[in-house]
């Protein structure tokens, strides 16, 4: 009798067990539908034959019709088929309704090329009554006309705009159009809307969290970004405005965001104490290692506009000792940048204590070659205060494997530290070299 009640029990249980896992399959099926639905997928290419009857649709009574039938329309394969009918999108810009008008713009952005014609149609898109609109045409300005002189004014006066979004893809675009005027006036959009969290919503051009920040715009500029931003926040005035913005922004959650705005900082070229500390706490304590080399490469370029290389706490904000005792710890960090931006950093404090002397003497062993030469280029700096770090260098010189670039830096180190075993070795390796060459040219 027990057994068969325990059989019984066994039986009732393995029903229930798989009752159990059909639910959880259906209810994984069921989430991953809903999930996939929610994400939504990227709309497949619709065929060229499908567009005589897409654009019959744009004559329907039905609002929605219309705007899904040119939805539509901007995924046509190929888009030279939807180029033919450039007019009649550009005659669609007058459509009363805004929703025509707003997807009208989507779709030139996905399938037009920029010429003459679509440019002179888009431009008084740029006033439109409606923000979605605006924003639309903002994103056909910035992707199909490139140098836009004509459309670049009314793009400018937008910066100004009420509507912060619309203010931000007015940034957004002059960061593309890549014209130097008006680079003032958007870092000064930018920098106010640092702290404003800003959310946006645009198809298929970027996934934008609460606190995205437009300082990634300003990345964006590429290797013109340095000059055209110091140009720009050369006035007292305009750097009084953008500096706390900046001191927020590397806060931030995003660490693009915290390391753009530290880029902004040490592209200034301005050292004051706010900067300083603020760089030093990222530093400390940001979890983000490459966001904490960015701030550390950063306060090592600024402290190099110290030209007497004195470093007080009113220079900082925070304690000298507790900033030098935080670079010399990071020259033995596991990441290369860290420890070539500390070793860069206690260079140009050109502070000759025994301890800083004996970390750039050790960082002469590090594996990275752009370690051991910026430890050399530290040490030099030093001059004779650096003499202690002399049997080091010369155990570099000594290496077989060592790097041309290990041989001249530490050849100028030993110059420069100027002691007579420094310079004698200096001219022992130097006379070296001579005879090694002079050997190789009889060889050839």
């Amino acid at each position: 009798m027990k057994n068969k009640l325990l059989h019984l029990i066994s039986l009732k249980l393995s029903i229930l067990q798989r009752t159990m896992l059909r639910m959880i399959g259906s209810s994984c099926i069921l989430f991953l539908a809903l999930a996939t639905a929610y994400a939504g997928t990227p709309p497949s290419p619709i065929p060229a034959k499908k567009l005589p009857s897409l654009l019959k649709m744009l004559e329907s009574a039905s609002l929605s019709e219309r705007v899904a039938a040119m939805k539509d329309i901007g995924y046509v394969s190929p888009a030279t088929e939807v180029r033919k009918h450039e007019k009649l999108l550009c005659g669609l810009l007058s459509d009363p309704a805004p929703e025509i008008r707003e997807m009208t713009l989507k779709t030139m952005w996905r399938r037009l090329e920029g010429n003459d014609l679509v440019e002179a149609c888009v431009r008084p898109a740029l006033k439109d009554k409606d923000d979605r609109v605006v924003r639309a045409a903002l994103m056909v300005v910035g992707k199909l006309f490139a140098q836009s002189k004509k459309a670049f004014p009314r793009v400018e006066a937008l910066l100004d705009d009420e509507n912060h979004e619309v203010a931000y893809r007015a940034a957004q675009t002059i960061g593309r159009l890549g014209l130097d005027s008006g680079v003032e006036k958007t870092i000064q959009t930018w920098a106010k809307m640092l702290d404003k969290k800003v959310s946006l919503e645009v198809e298929e051009v970027y996934v934008l969290s609460k606190d995205y920040s437009p300082a990634i715009e300003m990345d964006r500029m590429g290797n013109r970004a340095p000059e055209l931003i110091r140009s720009a926040l050369s006035s007292e005035s305009v750097r009084n405005e953008v500096v706390p913005h900046l001191l927020r922004s590397i806060t931030f959650r995003k660490p693009l965001v915290r390391v753009v705005s530290i880029k902004v900082m040490k592209w200034m070229e301005f050292i004051s104490p706010e900067i300083m500390e603020a760089l030093f706490l990222v530093v400390k304590n940001d979890k983000a290692p490459a966001v904490r080399i960015y701030a550390l490469e950063a306060s090592a370029d600024l402290l190099k506009l110290k030209k007497d290389g004195v470093l007080t706490a009113a220079d900082l904000n925070v304690d000298p000792a507790e900033y030098r005792s935080l670079m010399l710890s990071l020259t033995k960090s596991k990441f290369e940048g860290e420890r070539i931006h500390s070793v860069r950093a206690l260079g140009a404090l050109r502070e000759g204590s025994s301890e800083v002397v004996d970390a750039l003497a050790n960082a002469l062993e590090d594996s990275s070659e752009k370690v051991r030469v910026y430890a050399l280029a530290a040490l030099g700096k030093l001059g004779p205060k650096a003499s202690a770090a002399v049997p080091a260098i010369e155990t570099l010189l000594q290496r077989k494997n060592r790097s041309m670039r290990d041989t001249a830096w530490a050849v100028k180190a030993l110059q420069q530290i100027a002691t007579p075993r420094s310079i004698a070795y200096a001219k022992k390796v130097m006379a070296q070299i001579e005879q090694e060459e002079e050997g190789s040219a009889k060889e050839k």
